[in-house]
């Protein structure tokens, strides 16, 4: 990319050298239409200070739509298409539903094979290629905690087919786990092996977490948060450039300790890979209205918007100013303004946070969001969802 193609970001060769954290951009199902727009404005006010890459959720949508999104992305230098192969692995997400009509339209996901033949892989880094990948994912899915040593090996050769077929492009080990791969010792041990032990440089490594409360909260399981560091410290000894897709601001913070780049997006499965909480009904009874929700900056945390307004006015709360906040000042809050201002508020995060003291910065950012809650009086302090608990676990992962 150069500059008359429109782009003012770090360039693809620059995007994936790991000297700047990588933020991917999940496109989501719905509010979307307006992250293109989105990500060139990133990339006007960070320039060099932040890669910026997208992902097309392949199975979610029909092939039309990915190639609408494809061609709206054209100037994202880093442009990865994930086949979600696991959705249709037979391997056994414990998240597995029945594939939609439009999952089911894509002949690579009815059937996801145990043992990947050639052709069936060659057909799905094609199929990546199709829709303008810049990065190719391996065509893996879920990698079983079950017999975890050989459910991993079995992984690793379909990476290594195609790697014999994608010679010399960019190709990442794409691994989808549960988080006992991060929680059990043995089961993290033969990862870290594998991973140092292994010629391959990226690993885009997605973690299927506990159901995590609040929604759109920030996960608090400290056994989960105390893997990813160990995971991350392995790698980045090991000049390994590590991915953690749909893990929100969980991956900016393993970024200080380092991550090469992580993923989120405006839905809240782009920001957690986590099971769902199932809300049971009534016949009759109608849904739970939707909570207008927002990321407050000062708390590294999403609130309600009428708390978000409250604590506007506390002293010392430092609002984030983006063209998106700016919309709901003028127009109100709406889910896509919301959403785009999330994204906007977190480039805004790791390019601030970026550099060679990554982690002193990170940590400044954490230190001063406990500080402006001590500073409140009690009465003032938010409660319930609006408490940002994280706060009191993450200066620990960062030691």
């Amino acid at each position: 990319m150069t500059a008359k193609d429109g782009w003012s970001g770090r360039s693809r060769k620059k995007a994936l050298n790991g000297r700047a954290p990588l933020l991917l951009l999940h496109r989501s199902y719905q509010n979307s239409s307006r992250l293109p727009e989105l990500a060139d404005h990133l990339a006007r006010i960070h320039g060099d200070a932040l890669g910026l890459g997208t992902v097309i959720r392949l199975p979610r949508i029909s092939s039309k739509k990915a190639s609408e999104v494809s061609r709206s992305f054209e100037r994202v230098p880093v442009r990865i298409v994930d086949p979600e192969l696991w959705r249709g692995d037979c391997l056994g997400w414990p998240g597995a539903k029945e594939l939609t009509a439009t999952e089911l339209s894509w002949n690579y996901i009815r059937d996801v094979p145990v043992k990947p033949g050639r052709l069936w892989i060659k057909s799905v880094l094609d199929l990546q290629e199709d829709y303008d990948a810049s990065v190719l994912l391996s065509p893996t899915g879920w990698v079983s905690e079950a017999n975890g040593a050989k459910s991993l090996q079995r992984a690793l050769a379909t990476i290594d087919e195609a790697r014999s077929l994608r010679s010399g492009q960019n190709l990442w080990a794409n691994l989808t786990l549960d988080s006992k791969w991060l929680t059990d010792a043995s089961l993290r041990n033969t990862l870290i092996d594998e991973l140092v032990e292994s010629d391959l440089t990226d690993w885009y490594l997605r973690f299927w977490w506990p159901d995590v409360s609040p929604r759109y909260g920030q996960l608090q399981e400290a056994t989960i948060l105390t893997g990813y560091r160990d995971l991350v410290r392995a790698a980045a000894l090991e000049d390994r450039r590590l991915y953690l897709p749909n893990s929100g601001l969980t991956g900016w913070l393993m970024g200080a300790i380092g991550a090469a780049g992580f993923s989120t997006g405006q839905a809240w499965d782009e920001q957690a890979f986590a099971a769902q909480r199932i809300v049971r009904r009534s016949p009759g009874q109608k849904p739970t209205p939707r909570i207008p929700r927002y990321f407050d900056s000062t708390l590294l945390h999403t609130v309600e918007f009428s708390e978000h307004e409250r604590l506007t006015e506390l002293s010392g709360h430092l609002t984030l100013e983006t063209p998106y906040s700016r919309e709901v000042s003028s127009g109100g809050h709406t889910p896509e303004r919301a959403s785009l201002h999330y994204l906007a508020a977190v480039a805004d995060l790791v390019a601030s946070t970026a550099g060679k003291r990554r982690a002193n910065r990170t940590h400044a950012r954490v230190k001063a969001a406990r500080e402006f809650i001590k500073s409140l009086d009690k009465i003032d302090q938010p409660t319930g969802i609006n408490s940002p608990s994280h706060l009191t676990l993450w200066p620990k992962m960062l030691r």
